[in-house]
């Protein structure tokens, strides 16, 4: 049986709980979690084969990751954990920001599915970059997927007369509309957001997100 590999984990700051006692100190209670999984898809048929993620604070910068991507379907996709310690604020918001890349300098040093140095200065972050606020669930770890290379194209039908082809054949389109972004977070009816799917940019609250599985 393959062992299970280590995954990176990242401290989040975050404001300090208020009321602390100076009398003692409390005894550690559980942090919370959130697995970042990273899913690479097909792209124009050729996934990104690397990723830069970008975890925010407003307009200050917490963390910078680069991770080699695992194939599309692949059983151990790309992950790291995002944690906040106990007494810090759970609801205070992150925003996460994730780029495909074909490749980045460096990657060769990571077996796949796994974190490498970012080269510097880090690749420009392309407009297709996809950000998502989230919170996390006080005390609970939770999983959070970005399929990288993710379009969300779907054909656009005129319904009128043909104009040297095929009227009902449709244009392809791609993207998503403002406040939305494709394949990642949750859909409006609150399940994972799917590989062509435009779902809200901000996560609501990370408790609806699912459970990280045992031992992420």
């Amino acid at each position: 049986m393959r062992a299970r590999r280590a995954l990176p984990t990242l401290g989040v700051v975050a404001l300090a709980a208020a009321g602390a006692s100076s009398c003692g100190t409390k005894a550690p209670e559980d942090p919370s979690f959130i697995l970042i999984e990273l899913d690479a898809v097909p792209e124009m048929g050729v996934p990104p084969k690397d990723a830069v993620v970008q975890v925010l604070s407003g307009q200050t910068s917490l963390a910078t990751v680069c991770m080699r991507l695992a194939a599309p379907g692949a059983s151990s996709p790309a992950s790291f954990v995002l944690s906040r310690a106990y007494g810090q604020d759970a609801g205070a918001r992150i925003s996460v920001v994730v780029t495909g890349f074909d490749v980045i300098d460096g990657d060769s040093e990571a077996d796949v599915g796994n974190q490498f140095s970012c080269p510097i200065p880090t690749p420009a972050l392309p407009s297709e970059a996809v950000s998502l606020s989230v919170d996390f669930c006080a005390s609970k770890s939770q999983k959070l997927v970005f399929y990288v290379g993710a379009s969300c194209c779907h054909l656009v039908f005129d319904g009128g007369a043909p104009d040297g082809g095929d009227a009902d054949a449709g244009t392809p389109v791609c993207g998503c509309l403002s406040g939305f972004v494709c394949g990642a977070g949750l859909s409006v009816e609150g399940n994972p957001c799917g590989p062509e799917e435009c779902c809200s940019s901000s996560v609501s609250d990370a408790c609806a997100l699912e459970p990280a599985p045992n031992g992420s």
